[in-house]
């Protein structure tokens, strides 16, 4: 008598987890087969995100209030979780997007369209491609002059590697495939087309979004140098997908000031502009009102669910529009009437009530131009309590930060360096590059750094450079960042201590110590 086939899924309280199957279309239970194109929502992510709204709305990233931090720790605790769900070796190689489709075209646009590519360069793709993958090479290849290669299907729906041999050349400078057709359901070797990429110094670009739900990802196996993919496709709320991007990789995409150079251009129709947000792709500032209740509180809860897919869920990039400078108001809600920017108070109150914090439209502001071109009114000369805050702030900030960031020490290359690391955050586009040089007696001789980013993570650069010369080994290894954060000076929120511990995780690394200790 044969044995009875093991069960491997209990159905039944897997469906008892989407409400949206409880109901009827037509008088019969409603059975959802499109899952290729979304996945319904299990009940864990629909609470996760009523549980945002109730309980701390607030912007990430831009609030020094209770609620603001906690949204801030959740949305980079989703960052973490992403890249440990794709094997990733750091958070900072995972950029948010609002879909695969997003993704790649940040991919097309700043790698083909705003990189090196010159006509004649060749990118090559396959027959398989998804439309999205298809569309934004089309454009790359109209504006630049490159020239599009497609590798061919065999009848059993498998690429012809063989093509690879003769259409991969040394002016490849992209080659674009789908871990899992969405038609065929073929499953490319994706490890052995990278590293064909590789050896004609071409950059591999990976389509996840249908394998990401359904099968383990180990980016660092496959070592392609983007993989894309989105949250609705497995289990989580739609405006949501996550680009990796190797460190190197991503430099090119990482356009300074690009949020406020391109993201006030009006929307077009079709083509990169509207696909990438305004054409601003991943701007390292992350600015505007990110989709918080989606990506911060969705991947966090995704903890309960029962699979691994519903754990990940990436974040989408919502750019204001810009206006006037004399159409821009804010409310005030402790006095019930409007007031300028500069007339925020700086601290959270200590009774709970949430007051206007941007630190950047308010603090920064200020302090950039602590004067202004208009006299105070007679008998209103020392201003709002905020702007006393704000003037008092600026002195100890002047004085930490702002002479190490406009006159930095031992900033530049240093040639045959013993040790040397680099490593940067995405938030503010910082990056930090550090050499040191040992003498016989294993003392630090010489120390360099090199980078570029936020005033607070290039002068906390430039103060740990001058805290290490002539330091023992032992010493330097003992040096933990409670010593650099005081040498700031500065009372930082939990949103700037990764910018201003940046060049401390980098002298870790310079060490050996590969545990990320950053906040």
């Amino acid at each position: 008598m044969a044995k009875p086939a093991k069960v491997l899924l209990n159905v039944p309280a897997i469906k008892a987890d989407f409400p949206i199957l409880q109901r009827k279309v037509h008088d019969r239970r409603l059975v959802y087969l499109d899952s290729a194109a979304t996945s319904q929502k299990p009940k864990q992510v629909i609470d996760a995100t009523s549980d945002f709204y109730a309980r701390y709305n607030a912007n990430v990233h831009r609030a020094i209030y209770e609620l603001g931090e906690e949204a801030t720790r959740e949305y980079e605790g989703a960052r973490e979780k992403i890249a440990a769900f794709i094997r990733a070796k750091s958070p900072n190689e995972i950029v948010f997007t609002k879909s695969t489709t997003e993704a790649l075209n940040v991919v097309a646009y700043g790698y083909g369209l705003k990189g090196k590519l010159q006509p004649g360069d060749e990118i090559v793709g396959t027959v398989m491609e998804h439309h999205s993958n298809h569309v934004p090479w089309h454009f790359v290849k109209d504006h630049k002059g490159a020239v599009l290669k497609y590798v061919d299907v065999t009848d059993e729906g498998t690429l012809r590697m063989e093509q690879y041999d003769e259409l991969l050349t040394k002016r490849t400078k992209v080659v674009t495939v789908a871990l899992c057709s969405n038609v065929l359901g073929t499953i490319n070797p994706v490890k052995e087309i990278a590293k064909r990429a590789h050896e004609v110094g071409a950059v591999c670009v990976v389509d996840a979004a249908q394998a990401a739900p359904h099968m383990s990802i180990d980016v660092q196996d496959l070592d392609a140098d983007f993989l894309a993919f989105s949250g609705h496709k497995m289990l989580g709320p739609t405006g949501i997908g996550v680009l990796y991007g190797k460190p190197e990789a991503l430099v090119p995409l990482r356009r300074r000031d690009a949020q406020y150079r391109r993201c006030h251009r009006p929307r077009s129709r079709g083509g990169l502009s509207h696909e990438t947000g305004h054409g601003c792709g991943p701007c390292p500032r992350n600015g505007g009102h990110p989709i918080r209740a989606r990506e911060v509180r969705a991947a966090p809860r995704g903890e309960d669910v029962r699979s691994e897919g519903r754990e990940k869920e990436g974040r989408g990039l919502g750019v204001h529009d810009r206006q006037r400078p004399s159409a821009r108001r804010r409310l005030n809600p402790r006095r019930g009437r409007d007031l300028r920017p500069l007339g925020a108070p700086l601290c959270p109150a200590l009774d709970g009530t949430i007051r206007f914090a941007g630190h950047r439209a308010g603090l920064f502001l200020h302090l950039q131009r602590p004067r202004g071109r208009r006299r105070a009114r007679r008998g209103n000369q020392a201003g709002p309590r905020g702007l006393r805050l704000m003037s008092a702030t600026y002195d100890l900030y002047q004085e930490q930060i702002l002479d190490h960031y406009k006159h930095p020490r031992n900033k530049g290359p240093l040639p045959g360096a013993t040790l040397n690391a680099r490593d940067s955050n995405p938030l503010c586009g910082d990056e930090v590059i550090l050499h040191l040089n040992l003498d016989g007696s294993q003392r630090v001789a010489e120390v360099r750094f090199e980078g570029q980013g936020c005033a607070i993570s290039q002068a906390s650069a430039s103060i740990l450079t001058t805290m290490l010369k002539g330091l023992a080994t032992a010493e330097v290894e003992a040096l933990n960042q409670d010593a650099l954060l005081k040498k700031l000076g500065v009372p930082l929120s939990v949103v700037r201590l990764k910018c201003a511990l940046l060049s401390h995780h980098v002298l870790r690394l310079a060490l050996g110590d590969k545990r990320t200790d950053r906040a």
